[in-house]
């Protein structure tokens, strides 16, 4: 049986990345869409119906090979994210102080290694104003993405070739019983731990498995009809569009409000699908103006330029962005996003640049190795404050007394209480506490000098405090 066949390009599916990635820039910058950030959503949903969609089509032709695939991906992600990087350090230098320079290091380094999201995870929160001055930031969405390339291609090869038998009811109760179990997940932990939720792949994996089972789906005979493809097109798109609007930053998520932009992708994905004898839905015609697949073209450069453009603004920023710099910013990053895709994206996924696997695996690795060199020669030389003058490093210093990495400025949430996990300082030596500082942010405020002064005298501080709330 095939599973799937005549899996051919689709240009609706681009205007929905140019739907998704303006949502997300929008949100970034300021200019409406409040719920913006379900964008990252609806990327996921579409990367797990195209990756899954490949990988079966191959595997059933038998063709499918770990290296090939691994090499497109490459193609596919690498070059341009790692002309970003290179900018961004290079603008880090000139911009970013001493402490933030090193962060930047730490990040470029998690990058390489396709885990932002875990360093982020464990020193910032997406909707923190402090994760707005983060230049890599946005590096986490990809990061979820490459470990969903390293585990899906493997399983699915499993299936089909070591375990017999694999139908499409088999494949789907399979897909179904992960996505279930990874949305509850999703859903459980959130309340306690958010950042935990937002960033890592067990609680996000369901939002891509969403896709795979789009791809595994047989032909709906609902969807022939076309009144019926219409409105499914149209309830897609609403599930989409109204969040953007009715979501904010205080909104719990993602948890159940990731839900309907994930379903609203997929059921614009399965009404659009091409069958037989029908007509694609006329909303879903929207989607394929040439102007818009344009942007669905440059969507991945474009979302990795414009945000480390949105950072080091906000970094430098003295007040609020204007109307009018912030539509500065779009432009700038369509400009840079079309440039991206022009002469970094194209040639390499066209093999104008690196046409030889073999010479693409050691662009890759000799860049990455750059990479890890200069970021722990960053970390090596405290962030290079020789760049600074001593009265800018000193306000630096002080101001590094409140980075996440200190863990001074995480209040202890109900999650950590209940582990025990309480930070520990001084001679740190989590068996044997000297002194307990409990409190509220007036607690936060002595922990420097009980810091230092614990350091000095040789004994351990642990510290639980928690602002503007009853002390119990």
């Amino acid at each position: 049986m095939q599973l799937i066949s005549k899996f051919k390009y689709r240009p609706e599916i681009d205007g929905l990345r140019a739907f998704a990635v303006l949502a997300v820039l929008f949100f970034h910058v300021g200019l409406g869409f409040p719920g913006g950030y379900i964008g990252v959503d609806i990327f996921f949903v579409i990367s797990g119906y195209l990756i899954t969609s490949l990988i079966i089509k191959e595997i059933q032709e038998d063709r499918f090979s770990f290296y090939n695939f691994y090499e497109r991906r490459i193609r596919r992600i690498f070059p341009a994210s790692a002309v970003m990087v290179i900018v961004t350090i290079i603008i880090g230098w000139f911009l970013l102080l001493p402490s933030d320079f090193i962060g930047l290091g730490k990040s470029v380094i998690s990058q390489t290694f396709f885990s932002s999201n875990f360093y982020f995870w464990r020193n910032t929160n997406y909707f923190a104003e402090s994760a707005e001055l983060q230049p890599l930031l946005h590096t986490w969405s990809l990061a979820i993405e490459e470990q969903f390339y390293m585990i899906v291609p493997i399983a699915l090869w499993t299936l089909f070739k070591v375990i017999t038998g694999a139908t499409r009811t088999k494949l789907i109760v399979i897909l179904m019983s992960t996505f279930l179990a990874s949305l509850f997940l999703s859903i459980y932990l959130l309340p306690d731990m958010n950042a935990v939720t937002f960033y890592l792949l067990p609680t996000r994996a369901w939002e891509l498995l969403t896709g795979s089972i789009v791809a595994v789906l047989p032909a709906i005979s609902l969807l022939k009809n076309r009144a019926m493809r219409e409105i499914i097109a149209i309830l897609g798109i609403l599930g989409m569009v109204l969040p953007c609007f009715l979501y904010t930053k205080d909104t719990l998520f993602p948890g159940l409000a990731a839900i309907p932009p994930c379903l609203g992708a997929a059921l614009f994905i399965m009404s659009s699908t091409p069958y037989e004898n029908s007509v694609s839905p006329f909303s879903a015609k929207i989607f394929t103006w040439k102007p818009i697949i344009f942007i669905g073209l440059i969507s991945y450069s474009l979302y990795l330029w414009h945000w480390p453009l949105v950072a080091f603004s906000r970094y430098w920023a003295l007040e609020e962005f204007s109307t009018s710099y912030k539509w500065g910013i779009v432009i700038l990053s369509f400009i840079l996003g079309i440039a991206s895709w022009r002469f970094v994206e194209t040639p390499f996924r066209n093999k104008t640049i690196a046409n030889n696997p073999k010479v693409l695996f050691q662009y890759a690795i000799s860049i990455s190795a750059l990479f890890i060199i200069c970021s722990g020669l960053s970390l090596t030389m405290s962030g290079f404050p020789g760049r600074y003058s001593e009265k800018v490093y000193a306000f630096d210093k002080t101001k590094a007394e409140a980075l996440n990495k200190n863990l001074i400025s995480l209040p202890i949430d109900l999650a950590v209480a209940k582990s025990g996990e309480f930070p520990v300082f001084g001679k740190s030596d989590p068996e044997n506490i000297d002194v307990l500082v409990w409190g509220d942010s007036h607690a936060r405020s002595i922990l420097p000098a009980v810091i230092k002064a614990a350091s000095e005298n040789k004994k351990t501080v642990s510290t639980a405090w928690y602002s503007s709330t009853p002390l119990l």
